[in-house]
């Protein structure tokens, strides 16, 4: 690793700007089991529950400590924020988790791009826990802060 850039407004308390770049000395070996490359999405893309129908949810299991994907649907704010007491606004977005099952920080929210080659992140888990509800930073609104803090 070369440096790791924090997101210059993140606030733990809130979990917002929940974000940070790793900056590598060298190229990732992405044919390894571990690495793997994914797309980030343009800055205006959107979820909704009509294009959503695909979305997926990979990380560790807290019991488990295995990896774990599974299918999750999207969820409208306002029904979300029924089910967290998690602040929301324009720069999170949420799933149901359909099983409940545990995810941990970190955890990334994707799909298979329209033409089915590529995967597109469009989400990172901002809390470890459990529940119906996943709360997750949006990718897209930090698009152009990735590209300005990418080298």
């Amino acid at each position: 690793m070369k440096t790791a850039v924090i997101h210059e407004f993140y606030d733990s308390s809130k979990k917002t700007n929940d974000i940070a770049l790793v900056i590598l000395k060298q190229a990732a070996n992405i044919r390894s089991n571990f690495v793997r490359p994914i797309c980030l999405p343009l800055a205006t893309a959107t979820l909704n529950s009509g294009n959503s129908k695909e979305l997926r949810l990979t990380g560790s299991n807290f019991e488990t400590r295995q990896t774990v994907s599974r299918a999750v649907a999207f969820l409208e704010k306002r029904k979300c924020k029924k089910n967290t007491s998690a602040q929301l606004d324009d720069r999170k977005l949420c799933v149901d988790l359909i099983d409940g099952s545990s995810i941990e920080s970190g955890a990334v929210l994707h799909s298979l791009n329209k033409d089915n080659t590529g995967v597109i992140q469009y989400g990172i888990a901002t809390f470890g826990g459990s529940g119906a509800t996943g709360v997750f930073l949006k990718v897209s609104y930090y698009i152009d802060w990735i590209l300005n803090h990418s080298e």
